[in-house]
């Protein structure tokens, strides 16, 4: 934080509340669950009360600490992190330890969201797409220029919408309170957007399924898993 503050003396700082307030457990039992045998820092709960008493740090109620930095960052703040999962966050960035300072787009930052989709993120549990590592992620991902074209060449390559939904619930890091990936895609333009999505996965899968087949699915079936996870 001393680090930090020398570079200016207006901030917000976040820590993750408990389990029992982030949704990401609720709906992934496996969210991070390869760390129950992990130690636990000894001075955790003595360092967060550290920060809270001295810095202000602002238990969140809602997600996790990225959650809250993705929904106060604006084109006026600066996001102050080494992790690299808020990259896919618009916006300022500085990275207080290699003292590197990114700017990241809108677009930029879709890439990063869905180029982890497709490689997971072990140290969280979350499994990808078996084979995809990160450099040919890149290469799905990087030329696209519409978020269209990264959901479609995504949900191609996992063959398992159920699937699919929960990563893309657990890695969304949101940008506005409460707005998970799923109500993100449920609202306004975006549930118009994500039905072309849906289209174009029946279309990719009619060589496999009978036509009354993908009728069914594409007019009842669509938003079935979505809902599921709209519930918490």
């Amino acid at each position: 934080m001393r680090n930090i503050l020398q570079h200016g003396e207006a901030y917000l700082a976040f820590l993750s509340g408990p389990k029992e307030t982030n949704f990401r457990y609720t709906i992934n039992p496996d969210y991070k669950a390869n760390r129950k045998d992990k130690v636990d820092p000894r001075h955790r709960e003595a360092c967060k009360a550290f920060l809270i008493q001295e810095y202000n740090a602002v238990v969140t109620t809602y997600g996790e600490g990225d959650d809250a930095l993705g929904v106060h960052q604006t084109e006026d703040t600066i996001i102050a992190s080494i992790d690299k999962d808020l990259l896919m966050i618009p916006g300022h960035h500085w990275n207080f330890v290699k003292e590197e300072y990114k700017e990241v787009s809108e677009l930029d930052g879709l890439k990063a969201f869905y180029r982890q989709m497709l490689v997971g993120d072990p140290s969280d549990g979350i499994r990808g797409v078996d084979g995809i590592g990160k450099v040919r992620a890149a290469k799905l991902i990087d030329h696209l220029e519409t978020e269209l074209e990264m959901v479609e060449t995504v949900l191609v390559q996992y063959e398992d919408d159920n699937r699919y939904t929960i990563n893309a619930e657990c890695l969304w890091i949101m940008r506005h309170e409460g707005e998970t990936y799923s109500k993100r895609m449920d609202r306004g333009p975006y549930q118009e957007f994500y039905n072309e999505c849906f289209e174009s996965r029946i279309k990719a899968l009619a060589p496999k399924i009978s036509m009354p087949e993908a009728s069914i699915l594409f007019n009842e079936g669509k938003f079935e898993e979505w809902e599921k996870c709209q519930t918490f």
